[in-house]
Order: structure tokens, then C-alpha cells, then sequence
């Protein structure tokens, strides 16, 4: 047979849905769909895994004071990252006011040399 021929007759050949294809649910434009098990779950909660400890089965009975002290330590820790930042902040600024100031001495002094 030729390729003509085949190719005439592919089109009249008609594929007859199987039962199985039938029944099953569409995948919603997934490329490809991996059967569910927990080993290839993960959990899509939104808390951060650092907290998973404290917040497992076996943690710590949470209590108002365990809160508060929480709490407190986290806004000590927030105090000295902003102490730390206007540090840090204020002697940039005086290195680039400094840089400046060299800047402008050593343009003055190119200029006297002229």
C-alpha cells in the first residue's frame, strides 16, 4: 500500500472510547496526574515551619503567661534590631557626609593647584 492510501484510510478508522476513559473525571488541565498517599502529600499550611514544634501534638501546654513572655521577648528582640539599625543607619550617614566633605576639599585643593 502506498502512504496515500494509508493516509486515506486512517481517517475512517474512528477510536471508540473505552469505558474506563468514560468514568474517569477530567483532570482539570493537569499534565499528568500522581496517585494520592502520604508519602507524596505535603501539608499546604500557611504557619511557618519554625512553629511546627511548638505547635505539634507533643508541645508545650500553651498558658496566658507563656503568651505574655512570649510576647515580651519578641518586642525586646524587635527594640534592639531597630537600636541596632539606627546605628548602623547613623554611621553610614556620617561616612558619606565625610566622604563628602574629602570631596569637596580635594576639589577645592585641584583647584588652588591650577
Amino acid at each position: 500500500m502506498s502512504k496515500q492510501q494509508q493516509q486515506k484510510k486512517q481517517p475512517q478508522q474512528k477510536q471508540q472510547p473505552s469505558s474506563s476513559s468514560s468514568t474517569q473525571k477530567k483532570s482539570g488541565g493537569v499534565a499528568f496526574e500522581v496517585a494520592l498517599d502520604s508519602g507524596n502529600v505535603t501539608p499546604r499550611s500557611r504557619k511557618p515551619h519554625h512553629l511546627e514544634r511548638r505547635l505539634g501534638d507533643d508541645a508545650r501546654p500553651t498558658t496566658p503567661d507563656l503568651i505574655a513572655k512570649r510576647q515580651r521577648e519578641a518586642e525586646a528582640r524587635r527594640k534592639k534590631q531597630e537600636a541596632e539599625t539606627i546605628k548602623r543607619v547613623g554611621r553610614h550617614n556620617d561616612r558619606v557626609e565625610r566622604l563628602a566633605r574629602e570631596a569637596e576639599q580635594r576639589k577645592k585643593d585641584e583647584e588652588d593647584d591650577d
